[in-house]
C-alpha cells in the first residue's frame, strides 16, 4: 500500500494516468509495470509478436500495447512485473468498448527501463472504471501543493510533441 512506501509513491508521476488519458502534454512519466502478457498471433510458433502492458501511476492504471521494438526489453528480462518505466513516445488510442464506453489503449513507442520495486506501489484502480475521475479528483484534493508534474517539478519545456501517427 502507499501508506507503507510513500517513497515509492513519490518516484512515480502522481497522476500521470489521469493526464495522459486528457491528452494533457506532460514531461516524461515514470510508471509501474503491473502485468505483462504475451499476444500470440493465431498461426505462430515461438515468442509473442506483441505484448500488452499495464501500467500504473499508483493512483490508476490502463492497458497498453509495446511496440515491437520493446519487445527486447522483456525477451533480456529488463522489463518485468514491477518494473518502474519512463515513457519517452507514447500515443493514447480510444477505443470503442462494450455499452457505449471508450477504453483507453496507450501504445508505447519508447520506453527506458528505470528500475525495478518488488510489490504494486499504491492501490490503483483502472481509469476506465465509472470511478476512476472521482479517485483522481479525491487524489488531487489530498494533495493540493503537489506539482502535477510529479519528479520534474519546475523543469521547463519537455519534449515537443510526437505528432502525425
Amino acid at each position: 500500500a502507499a501508506e507503507s512506501h510513500p517513497q515509492a509513491m513519490a518516484q512515480l508521476t502522481q497522476l500521470a494516468i489521469s493526464r495522459i488519458s486528457r491528452r494533457e502534454e506532460i514531461d516524461p512519466p515514470l510508471l509501474q509495470v503491473l502485468d505483462i502478457k504475451g499476444l500470440q498471433q493465431s498461426n505462430a510458433m515461438g515468442p509473442p509478436g506483441r505484448y500488452r502492458i499495464t501500467l500504473s501511476d499508483g493512483t490508476h492504471y490502463l492497458q497498453g500495447m509495446l511496440a515491437t521494438g520493446n519487445n527486447e526489453h522483456i525477451i533480456s528480462g529488463r522489463l518485468k512485473k514491477h518494473s518502474l518505466v519512463r515513457l519517452t513516445d507514447y500515443a493514447l488510442n480510444a477505443l470503442d468498448a462494450d455499452g457505449g464506453s471508450t477504453k483507453n489503449i496507450l501504445i508505447i513507442m519508447n520506453m527506458e527501463v528505470a528500475g525495478e520495486w518488488g510489490e504494486v506501489i499504491g492501490s490503483p484502480v483502472d481509469y476506465d472504471s465509472p470511478n476512476a475521475p472521482a479517485a483522481a479528483e479525491a487524489a488531487r484534493r489530498q494533495a493540493p501543493n503537489a506539482p502535477y508534474g510529479g519528479n520534474n517539478a519546475g523543469g521547463g519545456g519537455g519534449g515537443g510533441g510526437g505528432g502525425g501517427y
